[in-house]
């Protein structure tokens, strides 16, 4: 089927010259909890032939069994091409081995209202470049994406008042660490570790710098460096996919993470993702204010891309990384320590945002397999497009497919190759070169060159010559090395890359026969992610496509967007211009506060067969440390609500007894019962998200209040009760809570955070 789009470029034209947008004057645009608590409650491919060819569309290239026609992409002029006041929507692809940042930048003036034509904003949308380090081959545009690693010194050169003031990411929390009498010493057990006497760093080099991205591969190209492996972390990512898929990699890094506890250089193993979205941002700001005018009074809307397996938790202690990445690197900023109306949108629907702006390929109501083929994981979901402008996706019941298949583990495959055919070649460890420092300097041109050019599908891809100083000649068919050369012949390269794109393979098959099953018609397979731009993934699927054909018996064709590693980045921002009819307001978490109650067995179950606590200055019994639930796990929220409930202290009558307070924020990924206390098994994984502290003693101070003498008869004391409002207040995305005297009155105390963890990404 030809696809030809020739008015798109004119209705843009008009559609800018209606707004105006090309006129002149143009708008410019850590918790410890002590005492009491209260009570408070682009292309296609046809796949008829095997051959490929490519024909580029206007925002999309089609790869067809023929002809290639080429139409290039015109220039567009900047939205806020002249220098003034601006907003920014800045989208993060945390990848697991690259990310992207793409961006958009608005007149200050601009209303934040959803944007009905968001798609036309398309050809305005950026990706940061000019990445430290970046490699550059001959005339190949500047990359768009940087990897996910990060390489840390010998020696803690950070300020460890800023590494001791990070608090623990809240989900690390469980509310048993917060019980006095089980409370261990975690940081003087962690001076003991780091004062033990090691040499594991004995020969290590003295460089202070942290290497991020491009800059880890450049070191790696030196195979003389002696800067300890143990400390380069890559695929981090991960650490927050609890599946038994990522099981493996995740034990892998723990023995990197206990390295660089013991050595003070990270508290917890979320501080690496911290770390590295730290220098991200640290990037894309000083990129922004070269290229974009940006300052630091520019509001900025950060929009996250997360994969669609992320629990809530997942999704929370990624936002509370950002959050401190942000403060850290003073790109944007955060509200009372929050991410201001944070949104979060799913990997896939951010990359079928982009491909429905920028070709007319798929179409309302049609359904298709979305592929999102990335460095670590590879995913398969199918879609059927429900609303077009704004982009809906409804998910259509095949079960999901994910493996971990992506291109770095072609350079894992590649460097066991390198690793069997040089085994014995001990000649080439001089110098202080090992044989494995040799393989790791030889997956920089893997990674850069030929996992990016070969394709191993065709018939007559050429042999590759690997340069390595010192071999030695060897015509043994096992060896098969010229002077200073290892041969690398095609049959090499398919055992390398065959089985990864065979599982690519079945991931997509699982797809097409399950909605086949379904009776749903597919008609496109959109490939995405950065190892969609090899040619030896897109010729395997493209076989694979001409031996199938849908429910209807019907050639699959394969779509692949203009720029495959931005994808899911551009297309986060065009669905953060608008976000009307997003998923339902429904909590995925429960909300709740951390209190005392007056023991009531015989009204609340909860309180049945536990001993009170009798406070000695009133008389009273009382369950200490019980969570009242406020918010539920299902419930509907509105974006505007407020919930207020009446809290109270006791303190001592002592002239110089301050009324100082607490307020512990609880969040579960489960549907809680109140009146339980914290370490009640009902509580079990409940967590510590926000804290704020009042002094109540101006209510003393000035009279406001006054000491309640014993009652007759009962042992007490000569106490204040101090009662106030506490309100949880949803704003949008936000959750605030402010502690109020008297109730409706002034604020006393206050906190936020982001809650968009708590609802289905995409919603507003």
């Amino acid at each position: 089927m030809e696809i030809d789009n020739p008015n798109l470029g004119s209705f843009r034209r008009e559609w800018r010259e209606e707004l105006g947008l090309d006129r002149e004057g143009q708008h410019e645009s850590d918790y410890e909890i002590n005492g009491d608590s209260p009570f408070y409650g682009d292309r296609e491919t046809t796949v008829a032939s095997t051959s490929v060819a490519t024909e580029t569309l206007r925002g999309e290239s089609t790869i067809r069994g023929s002809s290639a026609d080429v139409e290039m992409m015109d220039a567009r002029p900047q939205l806020c091409a002249l220098t003034g006041n601006k907003r920014f929507i800045v989208a993060i692809d945390f990848g697991t081995t690259f990310s992207s940042v793409s961006f958009l930048a608005l007149p200050r003036d601009t209303g934040t209202n959803d944007e009905l034509n968001s798609h036309m904003y398309l050809d305005e949308i950026e990706s940061i470049i000019n990445y430290p380090d970046e490699p550059r081959f001959g005339l190949l545009p500047r990359r768009k994406e940087v990897p996910t690693e990060i390489w840390y010194p010998k020696k803690a050169y950070l300020d460890q008042t800023l590494l001791g003031a990070r608090p623990r990411p809240s989900d690390i929390i469980i509310v048993d660490d917060l019980d006095n009498d089980h409370t261990q010493n975690r940081d003087q057990d962690r001076d003991e570790d780091a004062d033990m006497e090691t040499d594991e760093d004995a020969d290590d080099e003295d460089n202070k710098d942290t290497f991020w991205g491009y800059e880890v591969h450049q070191q790696l190209r030196y195979p003389d460096t002696n800067r300890n492996q143990n400390r380069r972390l890559a695929r981090f990512k991960l650490l927050l996919d609890e599946s038994e898929l990522t099981q493996k990699i995740r034990m892998d890094l723990e023995p990197n993470f206990e390295q660089l506890k013991r050595k003070k250089l990270i508290r917890d193993r979320e501080d690496v993702i911290a770390d590295y979205l730290k220098y991200l941002f640290s990037h894309v700001r000083d990129e922004l204010i070269k290229r974009q005018d940006f300052s630091d009074a520019c509001p900025v809307e950060f929009v996250l891309c997360v994969p669609p397996i992320w629990t809530p938790k997942a999704s929370r202690i990624m936002q509370k990384n950002m959050e401190r990445a942000i403060c850290e690197s003073r790109f944007g900023s955060v509200q009372n320590n929050s991410v201001d109306n944070l949104f979060i949108v799913s990997e896939p629907e951010a990359a079928a945002a982009y491909m429905l702006a920028s070709t007319i390929a798929v179409l309302p109501k049609e359904t298709f397999v979305l592929i999102d083929a990335g460095g670590g994981t590879v995913d398969a979901i199918t879609y059927t497009v429900d609303k077009a402008y704004p982009l809906r996706l409804k998910a259509e019941g095949v079960e999901a497919g994910g493996a971990l298949c992506g291109s770095s583990f072609l350079n894992e495959a590649y460097q066991a190759h390198l690793h069997s055919r040089l085994q014995g070649e001990d000649y080439l460890e001089v110098n202080g070169l090992t044989i494995e420092s040799i393989i790791d300097a030889q997956l920089f041109s893997f990674e850069n060159e030929m996992k990016r050019s070969v394709d191993v599908v065709a018939s007559n891809t050429p042999p590759e010559f690997v340069f390595i100083q010192g071999l030695q000649a060897n015509p043994n068919p096992e060896k098969r090395f010229l002077n200073n050369r290892v041969k690398i012949e095609c049959t090499d390269l398919k055992e390398i890359f065959v089985p990864f794109l065979e599982k690519v393979a079945v991931l997509m098959r699982a797809q097409l026969n399950g909605a086949k099953e379904k009776g749903l018609n597919v008609k496109k397979v959109i490939l995405i992610g950065g190892f969609a731009d090899s040619p030896s993934l897109r010729s395997y699927i493209t076989r694979e496509l001409a031996m199938m054909q849908n429910h209807k018996g019907d050639r699959i064709n394969l779509i692949l967007p203009r720029a495959a590693e931005t994808a899911v980045s551009s297309g986060a921002v065009l669905r953060a211009l608008n976000k009307k009819d997003g998923p339902e307001r429904i909590s995925r978490s429960s909300y709740g506060f951390l209190c005392t109650e007056e023991h009531e067995p015989d009204v609340f179950p909860a309180h049945r067969g536990i001993r009170p606590f009798s406070e000695p200055l009133d008389g009273r019994k009382y369950l200490k440390y019980t969570i009242f639930w406020l918010i539920h796990k299902g419930d509907e929220i509105p974006t505007e609500r407020e919930y207020p409930i009446q809290v109270f202290y006791i303190f001592d009558a002592e002239e110089d007894t301050r009324f100082e307070c607490k307020e512990f924020l609880f969040v579960s990924d489960n549907k809680m019962e109140s009146h339980y206390r914290k370490n009640h098994e009902k509580n079990n994984g409940a967590a510590v998200v926000g804290v704020i502290e009042t002094d109540m003693t101006f209510l003393k101070e000035r009279n406001l209040i006054q000491p309640v003498e014993p009652e007759e008869g009962v042992r007490a004391r000569r106490h204040y009760k101090v009662e106030y409002e506490l309100v949880m207040i949803v704003n949008d995305r936000n959750l605030r809570w402010e502690a109020r005297y008297p109730a409706g009155g002034e604020v006393q105390g206050i906190g936020q955070i982001s809650i968009a963890a708590a609802f289905v990404p995409g919603t507003k």
